[in-house]
This record gives structure tokens, C-alpha cells and sequence, in this order.
């Protein structure tokens, strides 16, 4: 008996028909263009989204710089205290009466 009610059951999910199937072909056709429509457009927000955080973090980071000028940085005003204060004491100095 159980083994009746298993195989009606399997009968009846097999004659089952999805709610696409239902439909006739040119209201299909209209949904899935619709969701066709919906999954292109999800991908073209999703690449808007890419290209506007792409463009954010640019201008964040302010206009690019030659690599050149990235590595060595430039003498500024504040570069004096690099600058010995006392004359170089390793030369020593020439004796009286050379100069």
C-alpha cells in the first residue's frame, strides 16, 4: 500500500507544471525579458558603483605625481637643521704661513 501512495506521489510531482510553465509563450517570453532586463540592470548599478568609488578614491588621493618626485622628497625651507652647525672638523686646517 505504501509503495501505491509513493508512486502516485511521484506521479503527480512529475505532472506538476512550474507557474512559468502555465503561462502561455508570449507572456513568458514578457517575464523572462522582464527579468533578463532586471539581472543586466543589476550588473550595470553594480559597475556604476565599481567606477564611482574608483573615481572617489582618486580625487581623494589628489593628482597623480611623476614617480620621480614620489621618491626623492623636495628640499624645502624646513631642511635646515640637516645642515652641520659647526665647520667640518675631519680636514684639518693648513698651517700658518701657507696660506
Amino acid at each position: 500500500m505504501n509503495l501505491a501512495i509513493l508512486a502516485g506521489d511521484i506521479a503527480l510531482l512529475l505532472a506538476r507544471q512550474t507557474m512559468l510553465e502555465k503561462l502561455d509563450p508570449p507572456t513568458r517570453a514578457k517575464v523572462l525579458m522582464a527579468l533578463l532586463g532586471l539581472i543586466i540592470l543589476g550588473f550595470g548599478m553594480m559597475l556604476l558603483a565599481w567606477l564611482g568609488a574608483r573615481f572617489a578614491r582618486r580625487y581623494r588621493q589628489g593628482p597623480a605625481k611623476p614617480a620621480s618626485s614620489r621618491q626623492a622628497p623636495a628640499a624645502n625651507e624646513d631642511a635646515w637643521w640637516k645642515e652641520p652647525v659647526s665647520p667640518d672638523l675631519t680636514t684639518p686646517d693648513p698651517p700658518d704661513g701657507e696660506n
